[in-house]
């Protein structure tokens, strides 16, 4: 084998492992904008974009013409150079082209950001320029595709201030400093932040890269990478946070979380590194559930008061005992965790504008020209961005056909519906900044992907593919023999806010209001709450906080207000009880009685809790692996073998967790590896699911340096 041939199957190697986190964090190289998409294209204002004008006054000028809108503002590929903070009000909407395309980076050593003990932010969000204290009002903020560097010689500058309600967040976006420069990555420390989700996120340098505190309404985070920061990576004070895969590259502790009496700590499917010997990768006093824990380089993985916790991993431990129910195991459901799926944006040359079909429009009732526009075959069909409400339907809305993304800009159907009822099974379709009062149904075997809105009720019917939820506000949730993965779900009915029958439910950070039941869980349904708050405001509750019939549940989260008197109204094998957990510390509690990881039908079956195999599902696809260095499960009863583990376990597993990478039943071994990606870099269900590909290019290279020799 030549050298050229050496170096490049190395290189290969090496690009594995970086696409292998990378997927999780780039879902599209390209995220540019039709001319009529957005309220405001800051290039219209006079931004540059050259990286030499102070484009300060030009954006200030955009945000300004659609300030308390629900509009958004388009920076397009540039390098945006700023002088001076810049605010944003709710309902408002930041979108660059990419982190790696748009760039708003501050002048160095600019005026005002000079001390670090005087922090001052480059962007901020608020609800007007008069309140920036406490207020729950400043809904619906959202930060995405671009990167923020706070340049050199900047020691007070804090990239992101953030504050968002009910919904909002940070997406694929990165934040850069200098060395010796940066205070602060993200600030959310005015009080009640949340709830809000933060995704795909690359914080590099800062003395501090996340701070939050309050106790109120909760934040998440998920596919975050720290690097270099110089005093803590994440310093939480009592607040609600849950956090999912982070990978932090540290000498000092990439966690410190003080939460004694309001908030509480969730860290899921992580690996922090670096560190020295007599620290700790977690600072954790309070109440806490951290589960597949890895750490390499720190003294502990855990401190909590005067207890340390040896690594180099945690594979499940918590703050005080699971409460359970009967004869329950004390542990969490380790339901499966999938990734939403993701396609490369669409050109705007590809986009379809509902506003062309807007001679069909009659009383004012936008039904017949948004179907149009879905049926006209164009695979993007996008709302142009106006005024709140500029879309009221009296009638349905039907996705199908070829249109596989529909992007709302905050658009809202009003009382109108919309019904996913496309036949194709292999169709993914995304849903983005949508709200329909009337509600969404999803009735088609294809998969579906809702992310940021701010209303409308979402039904599953029985046999429905796979349904992703990010960033969702505020209707109800009725899951019927189907399967859903939740990030940042705020439910603020006055009803029942989850009915899950027969379904599979999976949360990442929940969040209540109102009072009345939470959850009700019937005929073997599954629900995993891993973080969050439940908030029973504007009355006293006088229903349990769960019922659960003949069904299976975890839920770690706190509660504040006023308190549900019944926790969980059990019923099994017609006995029913009440069980009444203490919230002082948070909940944590599980049923989990004759639950064996089987999962809706269609679907692969779930690991246990350690090593354990999973059972595999009815239709095509496999069961997944417990949590360290799980075996995989049985395949389904067609094609696909189990998923490893999510803490080193193969990524494929045999018939009843064999581990020697073999299909499941009827299976081919050429299926065994599940792809979540669409790129082809991912490759498991962990986002560290690096090794695999790695070791089979290895092994690649050194057999055909071999079969070179004997040549």
């Amino acid at each position: 084998m030549s050298r050229r041939h050496g170096f490049f199957i190395v290189a290969l190697c090496f690009t594995t492992i970086v696409c292998a986190r990378a997927s999780h964090a780039q879902y599209g190289s390209s995220f540019a904008l039709p001319e009529d998409a957005p309220k405001a294209n800051v290039r219209d204002f006079g931004a540059k974009g050259d990286g030499t004008t102070d484009d300060t006054a030009a954006i200030k000028t955009a945000i300004a013409s659609t300030y308390a809108a629900w509009e958004a503002i388009y920076l397009p590929a540039g390098t945006y150079l700023v002088s001076d903070s810049i605010d944003v009000g709710r309902f408002l909407t930041i979108r660059g082209d990419g982190t790696g395309k748009t760039i708003i980076k501050l002048k160095n050593n600019a005026s005002g950001y000079g001390d670090r003990n005087k922090p001052k932010f480059v962007l901020r969000a608020i609800l007007a320029a008069d309140v920036t204290s406490h207020n729950n009002t400043t809904h619906s903020v959202h930060f995405m595709h671009f990167t923020v560097d706070v340049g050199a010689g900047n020691p007070g500058a804090v990239a992101v201030d953030f504050m968002a309600h009910n919904g909002g967040g940070i997406e694929d976006v990165a934040l850069k400093a200098p060395a010796g420069s940066g205070s602060m990555g993200i600030s959310l420390l005015r009080d009640a932040n949340g709830p809000s989700l933060f995704s795909r996120i690359n914080i590099s340098g800062f003395d501090t890269g996340i701070a939050i505190a309050g106790g109120v309404y909760g934040t998440v985070f998920e596919h975050v990478t720290l690097t270099g920061q110089k005093v803590v990576g994440i310093k939480n004070d009592q607040h609600p946070l849950t956090m999912r895969d982070l990978m932090s590259t540290n000498q000092v502790p990439a966690i410190h979380s003080e939460a004694p009496e309001y908030g509480m700590l969730v860290l899921l499917d992580s690996r922090l590194e670096g560190g020295a010997t007599g620290s700790a990768a977690v600072e954790a006093t309070g109440s806490y559930l951290i589960r597949d824990l890895r750490v390499q380089g720190y003294g502990f993985a855990l401190k909590s008061g005067n207890t340390t916790v040896p690594g180099p991993t945690i594979d499940e431990r918590t703050s005080s005992p699971i409460r359970v129910s009967g004869a329950s195991k004390a542990a969490t459901l380790r339901m499966p965790i999938k990734e939403p799926p993701e396609s490369a944006w669409d050109a705007p040359s590809s986009w379809q504008s509902v506003r062309a079909f807007e001679n069909l429009v009659k009383n004012g009732d936008w039904t017949p020209a948004i179907q149009a526009a879905i049926d006209a075959g164009k695979p993007t069909v996008y709302f142009p961005n106006n005024t709140h409400s500029p879309y009221p339907c009296k009638g349905d809305v039907h996705l199908r056909g070829a249109v596989r993304r529909l992007i709302g800009m905050e658009a809202n159907l009003d009382q109108g519906r919309l019904i996913i009822d496309g036949t194709d099974a292999k169709a993914v379709y995304y849903i983005e900044q949508v709200r329909a009062d009337g509600g969404f149904i999803h009735a088609s075997p294809a998969t579906v992907v809702l992310r940021r809105s701010l209303g409308g009720s979402v039904t599953t019917k029985p046999g429905a593919g796979d349904l992703f939820v990010d960033d969702w506000c505020c209707g109800n949730f009725v899951v019927d023999h189907s399967n859903v993965w939740a990030r940042q779900l705020n439910e603020e009915s006055l009803t029942t806010k989850l009915q899950v029958n027969g379904g599979r439910l999976w949360i990442l950070g929940l969040k209540t209001e109102q009072f009345g039941t939470v959850g009700r869980f019937q005929n073997g349904a599954a629900v995993e709450i891993l973080g969050g708050l439940i908030y029973p405001a504007q009355g006293k509750p006088t229903t349990p906080a769960y019922v659960n019939e003949d069904s299976f549940f975890t839920a770690f989260h706190r509660e504040i207000g006023n308190g549900y008197a019944t926790f969980d109204r059990e019923t099994r094998n017609g006995k029913t009880t009440d069980v009444n957990p203490s919230f002082t510390q948070g909940t944590m509690f599980t049923s989990s009685e004759g639950w064996t990881g089987a999962v809706a039908p269609g679907t692969g079956g779930a690991g246990g809790s350690s090593n354990t195999a999973g059972a595999g599902g009815s239709s095509n696809t496999a069961g997944a692996g417990g949590n360290n260095a799980g075996r995989g499960g049985s395949g389904g009863n067609r094609s696909n073998g189990g998923r490893g583990g999510n803490d080193g376990g193969p990524p494929a597993g045999g018939v009843g967790g064999d581990v020697s990478n073999t299909a499941g039943t009827d299976g081919n071994p050429d299926d065994d590896v599940e792809a979540q990606s669409s790129n082809g870099c991912q490759i498991g269900s962990h986002a560290h699911s690096w090794a695999t590909p790695f070791v089979a290019l290895l092994l690649l290279c050194i057999r055909r340096r071999r079969l070179t020799r004997r040549s």
